[in-house]
């Protein structure tokens, strides 16, 4: 988007992003949908946000691609947001409260279509010489379209990438219990309290050496993502 000015830190319809995501996930009757839609919108600055530091000074919030922000989906509410404790904005090593960040609220509105956003000044049309009319030819008879190699069934395609999903599963289980090994005083009785973005950070140096041991290629196979981390540690159910 082009660059904005922004509106003075002080304003009060700069609302904090707890109530932000309260808000979204009740217009659109999904928090999943909420977090999805917030997050793009933050990344690409349509929604402009600020950071109220610890000494009270509030500054720009400009780089959401460098955040790990998500949002746990209780199976209770799954349209609304059921704890703060389901929050996770993560910068580095630095875990941010929904409190402290703020979001400029007209944003918000237009986000959700609650306020339609502002057109761009019309162009003048530029006035054309009229031309002499043109003799019309005659249609021509539409070209035959080239024949395209036939593609692997649906279901094919389908069971390939089912066997993906389990082998990446397998990974993350044994990722678990290398981490489980490896930090007994965090995880003897299970990640069950664990943030899901923690665990991926975690994952991620030791993810070679589980490919290795369960006889896949690290390039093949990525670094799960927080999605499917906080399925297998049971954070989230959908």
């Amino acid at each position: 988007m082009s660059e904005r000015d922004w509106p003075p830190f002080t304003n009060p319809n700069w609302r904090p992003l707890r109530d932000v995501i309260a808000f979204v996930s009740r217009h659109f009757g999904s928090v999943r949908m909420a977090e999805t839609k917030l997050y793009a919108a933050l990344v690409f600055r349509d929604l402009l946000s600020i950071r109220e530091r610890a000494d009270g000074v509030r500054e720009p919030l400009t780089y959401w691609e460098k955040i790990n922000f998500s949002v746990v989906v209780s199976i209770h509410s799954p349209g609304e947001l059921d704890s703060d404790d389901d929050i996770t904005i993560v910068l580095g090593d630095e875990w941010l409260s929904p409190y402290s960040i703020f979001v400029w609220w007209p944003d918000v509105e237009r986000l959700c279509g609650l306020t339609a956003a502002q057109p761009e000044p019309a162009t003048p049309a530029k006035t054309q010489p009229k031309q002499a009319a043109k003799t019309p030819r005659p249609a021509r008879s539409t070209p035959k379209r080239a024949a395209t190699p036939k593609q692997k069934p649906a279901k094919h395609r389908t069971k390939r990438t089912k066997q993906r999903i389990t082998v990446k599963r397998k990974l993350v289980d044994t990722a678990l219990n290398l981490l489980r090994d490896k930090h007994p005083e965090k995880y003897s009785e299970g990640f069950s309290k664990a943030q899901p973005a923690v665990v991926v950070s975690q994952i991620k140096p030791i993810w070679a050496k589980v490919c290795k041991a369960e006889g896949v290629s690290p390039d093949d196979y990525k670094p799960p993502k927080w999605d499917m981390v906080a399925r297998a540690i049971g954070r989230r159910r959908d």
